[in-house]
């Protein structure tokens, strides 16, 4: 159900024809550059697709064909525009595909009745189902306190400058802005850290959840992180105990409709299927990329939050505060006559701020430019620099890409530091 509130949120906004229309030019991830936007009739066809996947899934209907049809729907959106790059964008994707290895529409917490109402079935949903999807969850959470190992957010970094005009209300009598980001830090911190062998441990559990209840409703009202806290407030359920969860389902009617849903499909004590060969095989590669993929920027050198090698898909959410300025410039290669890229008349105002402070896209935009010399002589190859500064956690704003360098030749390396960004400062 949250998925089908993100569509409508998604067609409220108004993004599909902003987004995907407005832009000119759109930033691909490696090796889906073939994925672009349809005509716009078309793409409202796609989202109608992604909500009508998403209620089937919620109410079990055609289950198996139904959450592929909405991996593959949010995937496209996912890979259509890389400055759209979202966390839990990304962990949707990743649950929803270990939902469509894994047979959960066999399981149920929910006694349902035979379409006689003489007997009652329930299959405990397998123990390994259950640890896997909590270790997706766990793993978002342990990786997140890691990251905030380091000595910005030790020093109250970035929230410092974050919470700066948030009013504290009657508090702010009792503690000041500062104090609060840095009991925010350590709080966020110890959390993240904490917070999954707690919900695992019985004894803890509850108090994990007001933990969390408290973290992300003062994340949902101080920041604009879309539907991530509720996502994750979702997901406690699947730490929560099996009796409680039918008990609370007896009591509450709206739950408890499921139990009076003939099903003629079902027979006592029916076990899901085993998974096949290739699904074991599937979800064992898929899992253990979740816990590999997030360590690789330690291979790399330099400060991932300066070089941003390694960022993305490593659960490294609200840890920086980045800002940045950046001018490019094309060059013929014969004639050596100068052209200013106007950026403006071909990128949103979000794709140039994202832009500005990652590597990865401003390679990409080079390249782009660089064939063509962007339209203005076919066939000549032009050189591209690039003037780019950016700020990293309300520090001065120091020079970032070699303006010296070819940015249309520039490449980046699989584990490899890019060697067109320049070396950081002496941030600490």
């Amino acid at each position: 159900m949250i998925l089908l509130w993100e569509a409508w949120r998604f067609y409220q906004r108004g993004d599909l024809l902003y987004i995907y229309h407005h832009e000119a030019f759109h930033f691909h991830y490696w090796g889906f550059s073939w994925v672009n936007p349809l005509p716009p009739i078309w793409m409202n066809v796609v989202l109608s697709l992604w909500a009508l996947a998403a209620f089937c899934v919620a109410l079990g209907i055609f289950y198996r064909w139904t959450i592929t049809c909405l991996g593959v729907v949010i995937a496209y959106f996912f890979l259509l525009e890389k400055a759209q790059y979202l966390n839990h964008f990304y962990l949707i994707l990743v649950i929803n595909a270990f939902l469509i290895l894994i047979p959960t529409n066999k399981t149920s917490i929910f006694k349902i009745k035979s379409s006689s109402g003489d007997n009652i079935y329930h299959q405990p949903i397998p123990k390994y189902y259950l640890l896997i999807m909590q270790s997706l969850i766990g793993l978002v959470y342990f990786y997140g306190g890691i990251a905030k190992i380091n000595p910005d957010w030790l020093d109250g970094l970035p929230l410092r400058l974050w919470y700066q005009n948030v009013d504290l209300g009657f508090f702010s009598s009792m503690i000041s802005i500062e104090q609060f980001a840095y009991f925010a830090s350590y709080a966020g911190l110890t959390l993240d850290l904490m917070v999954w062998p707690a919900l695992l441990w019985r004894h803890t559990r509850w108090l994990a959840i007001i933990g969390l209840v408290i973290f992300h409703l003062i994340n949902t009202f101080t920041f604009s992180i879309g539907v991530f806290p509720w996502l994750m407030l979702w997901a406690t359920i699947l730490f929560l105990n099996e009796n409680f969860l039918q008990k609370l389902a007896q009591k509450l009617q709206f739950l408890n409709l499921m139990s009076r849903i003939p099903r003629k499909d079902l027979t006592p004590s029916a076990p899901p299927p085993p998974l096949s060969r290739l699904s074991q095989t599937l979800v064992i590669t898929l899992f253990i990329s979740q816990l590999l993929i997030p360590l690789r920027h330690h291979l790399i050198p330099g400060n991932v939050a300066w070089t941003e090698d390694g960022h993305k898909f490593s659960w490294r959410m609200k840890l920086r505060s980045k800002a940045g300025k950046i001018k490019i410039k094309m060059v013929h290669p014969v004639s050596g006559k100068t052209y200013p890229v106007p950026l403006e008349d071909f990128l949103s105002n979000r794709q140039i701020r994202k832009m500005s402070v990652r590597p990865d896209m401003i390679v990409e935009l080079s390249h782009a430019l660089a064939e063509d010399c962007g339209g203005l002589y076919p066939g000549i190859t032009c050189k591209i620099y690039v003037d780019s500064f950016i700020s990293l956690n309300g520090r001065p704003l120091q020079r970032y890409i070699n303006d010296q360098l070819d940015m249309g030749q520039a490449q980046q390396l699989f584990l490899e530091r890019s060697s067109f960004i320049l070396p950081e400062p002496k941030l600490y």
